[in-house]
């Protein structure tokens, strides 16, 4: 079955190198739109008619960055799996794509990854370049990049974020490994988001996450 995609970049050259390799290398990918502009790509992801499995969008826009553009999607919908491609060295985005909600990362040259990465996130699993920074499901990501925009708890996005982490079954040194904090900062979090949801331990506190979020 074929996988819609849309591609997102502004440079127009890149843009079509990108749909011809991806075309001529993945057959079974089908290339729903393109645009040049992440204020275009947003608002096409958001609406069911045109809403793509995967969005592949550059991280280096004039509008705005692809990094804005997988938030400002991934706060709306978990329908859309989002891929950021660029030219730049991947540690240079990883993190915050990650923070962002994105479910990969991968060079903007190399077609071969890219169309793996797609295989890989329309599937509903993640791919990180990077051992230390975890990546989340689009389901995952949209649940709590939603929830702490609409809370009434008013967590930080740091403390949201590790709310996610904990929701996912990672331990604190994981959670350590992954946001590269210390097990004090950890603890600190965890100690305000149980005070914010008025929650005895970890897990009521997730629970009461997955309530607030109908999910």
């Amino acid at each position: 079955m074929a996988i819609s995609i849309a591609i997102v970049d502004n440079d127009a050259l890149s843009l079509a190198a990108l749909s011809q390799g991806i075309t001529v290398f993945h057959p079974a990918v089908r290339i729903l739109w393109t645009a040049t502009t992440g204020m275009d790509a947003v608002k096409r992801c958001l609406s069911k008619p045109t809403q793509p499995e995967v969005l592949l969008t550059d991280l280096s826009m004039e509008d705005i960055s692809g990094v804005a553009v997988c938030r400002a999607i991934m706060t709306k919908t978990s329908h859309t799996a989002v891929l950021g491609i660029t030219s730049y060295a991947l540690s240079h985005y990883v993190s915050q794509l990650a923070e962002a909600g994105a479910q990969s990362i991968v060079p903007k040259t190399n077609i071969k990854r890219i169309c793996f990465a797609i295989d890989t996130v329309a599937s509903g699993k993640v791919y990180s370049p990077d051992p230390a920074v975890i990546f989340q499901s689009s389901t995952a990501a949209h649940r709590r990049l939603e929830w702490n925009g609409d809370s009434a708890y008013h967590l930080t996005e740091r403390e949201a974020t590790i709310l996610a982490l904990c929701a996912d079954g990672l331990t604190t040194e994981r959670i350590m490994d992954a946001l590269c904090i210390s097990e004090a900062t950890v603890k600190t979090h965890v100690k305000h988001i149980l005070r914010k949801l008025g929650a005895k331990n970890r897990a009521q506190a997730v629970a009461i996450w997955m309530r607030s979020t109908s999910l």
